[in-house]
């Protein structure tokens, strides 16, 4: 519980507005005892200002004696992650004095807590003013609680390509590469057509963005793009061998490359095989079956970060293995 005064700003209607919420103390009502509830914190909280309109159900009684309820406006600021302030927007109406008592009440009831799980203790007083104001930071949390997006990068044959999953209550994303921003998107997936220089290190953080322009970010994360390679010659390996042998163009920047060969023209069920070094230029694959058409293709490979990144495959060359 904070003790001391908390200074912090608020938007409506386009108008600043700055202002104060004492800490001291606890609001003492007229009415009876709000139940003890819990407010569920899920981290982390994206900072900003979210307001709720919110039932007062029953909240009080008119001249004939009828329960009469209204909506009523409840605020809640959050700041670097944790609940900074409670407030009640007034309404011009007389039941505004209800909510401005009970927000000041659950406020000094949680505010400053920054665990998991927040504890509304009972408050004295203002019932239905209190629940509405427990339920209003409920789901003004849930507006908050964005989730970090956890991007993979991988290469694209036009260049880096960044993936991630949906994140809670995002509206969409804002991908940064190397500190700048080079794209705003609401889809889960982008295609960075300018890294494209070969043997460069790309690193790219994803922002996911709610519903009040706040931006949680994930961790960065590394690639390097690599030009994919050209085979040269692919020839029958010779007479009773059952082999072919294939020839490349080398691609210093790598740490070796990956052969893929198969019957099926779309590679399906097909093996592979690597090359180590990044001077390798040459392969022999034995062990083929004679009277078959062997279809095969090649990308390079780097290690980042206990990644395995490839680059996109080359065109595919077939030869046929021929029976001796």
């Amino acid at each position: 519980m904070r003790k001391n005064s908390i200074k912090w700003k608020r938007v409506i209607s386009g108008v600043m507005v700055v202002a104060m919420l004492s800490g001291t103390g606890t609001a003492a009502f007229a009415e009876e005892t709000l139940s003890a509830g819990t407010i569920k914190l899920s981290t982390p909280l994206a900072d900003g200002v979210y307001e709720e309109n919110v039932s007062v159900e029953n909240a009080t009684v008119d001249e004939q004696g009828n329960s009469v309820s209204y909506v009523a406006t409840v605020g809640v600021c959050v700041s670097k992650g944790a609940i900074e302030g409670i407030y009640s927007v007034p309404n011009g109406n007389e039941h505004d004095s209800y909510m401005e008592a009970a927000a000041e009440g659950v406020k000094n009831q949680i505010l400053g807590v920054t665990s998991a799980a927040i504890k509304v203790d009972a408050v004295s007083g203002a019932t239905y003013s209190s629940k509405a104001v427990v339920n209003a930071v409920k789901k003004t949390i849930t507006k908050a609680s964005v989730t970090a997006p956890k991007p993979s990068v991988s290469i694209n044959g036009k260049g880096m390509k960044i993936v991630w999953k949906k994140c809670k209550n995002a509206d969409s994303f804002v991908v940064y590469r190397n500190g700048k921003v080079v794209a705003k998107t609401k889809k889960t997936t982008f295609v960075d057509k300018k890294a494209n220089k070969n043997g460069k290190k790309y690193s790219y953080v994803v922002a996911a963005v709610n519903n009040n322009e706040e931006k949680i970010k994930s961790s960065k994360v590394v690639g390097m793009y690599l030009s994919k390679v050209t085979i040269n010659h692919l020839l029958h390996g010779g007479k009773g061998t059952r082999s072919f042998i294939l020839a490349w163009n080398a691609n210093d920047k790598c740490d070796g490359y990956q052969i893929q060969y198969g019957v099926d023209k779309k590679f399906k069920n097909a093996k592979k095989t690597n090359a180590k070094g990044n001077d390798s230029i040459l392969a022999i694959v034995r062990g083929l079956n004679p009277g078959k058409t062997y279809y095969v293709r090649l990308r390079c490979y780097k290690k980042i970060g206990g990644k395995t990144l490839y680059s996109a495959w080359s065109s595919s060359k077939s030869q046929f293995i021929r029976y001796y």
